[in-house]
């Protein structure tokens, strides 16, 4: 027996031995991960950050050697070659080259579904992630403020259109593009600001780059960002309780979001009147989004029967990838920047039940604040159908319910309440624009949120707790 034991009490050690191996490669190669997200999607060039989630999940499988993921990806893949195969059969007009596309600029969620968060348990990079963040935040934020100040000197007020000039380096000028780089600027730069409350109880490194990136956001002027961030916020509290310690840190973090509504009201009262209007066009139903939403459910559910169960397909109605085989998507018709996908084709859903709406609107007023005849949770449903937005909807109570359950373990819950109030943030943006699947909005998000989320609702982090 002793020397049975002699020879099998190696076999524990060397396991536990290729388990911190595998934990050391993982933790780098989410690192590196983190880094080319952060680095393509706050570049310039808004058509290469649609490679980052793939570029970003390529790196994660390279440097981390865990076949699971690769498993993952091909079936995910299949899955969606199925869907579309069978909207192919089942559709005389279906527009192949627009479902390519619609996989292109979901991908982001791809990084999602592709990395299990059983395999982040253990990893411990979420300090050197947050630290990168505050430096990302910081520089970002400070562009960000010298270009609010140029437009105050070229308009006299922060007020209005000038913060449309707030992009950062997504696009260095001190004027602005037009083409969205405002409110990518925003919801990118507010979902690293919630990142980096999950290390406020320790660390006052955080308050700095909280700070400035608050004062960032407001001078961006993206009112239902601001909103949605409130909404977020009360909500994860409500979910969450985390504990605030009394130090002054959290004292200053309580300042400043207590503060911002009064800076928001003094700097911007022209957006913020405009919102009284919007919800009264909207409720009369004289907004395109409210004749949009009427004819979804009522004129094309009609020729459509099937798809309130599973959508007229992927690229074929309201999508950005759909939006982009008009040509017209990316500067508007003012100032158009043709940008059409090869073989990209308007669909016919598209074209019989929405772009004349689309482009007899584009100059409504308010059509940049909530009145546009599209965004995510619409994109969804008509494309993908009922199914997905069920399945959707259960994922995310189920994620937010298991932070809900997993943080009364947690001493420190500050990064439940940052990944509930990211995961929330994140849903009601989709309320707004096609935001989704623009991976240079919300891809550093996904990637800094699923580290934190994983880590929340993991074992090893209930008994170790978190450093940052």
């Amino acid at each position: 027996m002793s020397t049975l034991a002699l020879h099998a009490s190696p076999a524990p050690q060397f396991l536990a031995s290729v388990r911190e191996r595998g934990t050391i490669a993982a933790d780098r190669a989410y690192l590196g991960a983190w880094i080319v997200a952060l680095g393509i999607c706050w570049c310039p060039g808004k058509a290469y950050a649609y490679l980052a989630p793939l570029l970003a999940l390529i790196w994660f499988m390279l440097a981390s050697r865990q076949g699971i993921v690769v498993r993952r990806v091909v079936w995910a893949a299949a899955g969606y070659i199925l869907f579309v195969l069978a909207h192919m059969i089942s559709q005389a007009h279906f527009e192949l080259p627009n479902a390519c596309v619609f996989a292109a600029t979901y991908s982001s969620f791809l990084f999602l579904i592709a990395i299990p968060n059983r395999l982040l348990a253990r990893v411990r990079a979420l300090p050197e992630c947050l630290a990168i963040a505050r430096a990302v935040v910081v520089f970002e934020a400070s562009f960000g403020i010298v270009q609010a100040v140029a437009g105050y000197f070229a308009s006299g007020t922060f007020d209005v259109d000038n913060g449309d000039t707030v992009q950062g380096t997504i696009f260095p000028h001190l004027r602005p593009d037009n083409a969205f780089g405002n409110p990518m600027f925003g919801a990118s730069m507010t979902l690293l600001l919630i990142g980096l409350l999950a290390g406020i109880s320790s660390r006052r490194a955080s308050l700095l780059p909280l700070c400035i990136g608050t004062v960032s956001l407001v001078l961006a002027s993206v009112l239902h960002q601001l909103i949605f961030l409130a909404i977020a916020f009360g909500v994860a509290y409500f979910l969450i309780r985390p504990k605030l310690p009394v130090s002054r840190g959290t004292i200053t973090v309580l300042v400043v979001a207590t503060t911002i509504p009064g800076i928001a009201v003094i700097a911007l009262p022209g957006n913020i009147g405009t919102f009284n209007d919007i919800a009264t066009q909207f409720l009369r139903g004289e907004s395109p989004r409210a004749v949009s939403l009427r004819t979804v459910f009522t004129e094309m559910a009609s020729e459509y029967p099937f798809m309130p169960v599973v959508g007229v397909g992927p690229g074929q109605f309201c999508s950005r990838a759909a939006l982009m085989s008009t040509g017209y998507y990316f500067g508007g018709l003012n100032n158009p920047r043709v940008v059409t996908p090869a073989g990209m084709v308007i669909a016919t859903p598209l074209r019989e039940y929405l772009l004349q709406l689309w482009l007899r609107n584009v100059g409504y007023r308010y059509y940049g604040s909530s009145q546009k005849p599209f965004f995510s949770w619409l994109s969804v449903y008509t494309e993908l159908g009922g199914l997905a937005v069920i399945a959707l909807t259960v994922i995310i109570c189920r994620a937010l319910l298991r932070l809900r359950r997993t943080s009364r373990a947690l001493e420190n819950r500050m990064p439940a309440f940052a990944a509930a109030a990211g995961i929330l943030f994140i849903v009601l943006l989709g309320f707004q624009e096609n935001y989704w699947e623009v991976p240079q909005a919300i891809f550093p998000g996904f990637v800094l949120l699923k580290l934190l989320y994983a880590n929340c609702t993991s074992m090893p982090a209930q008994r170790g707790g978190f450093s940052s």
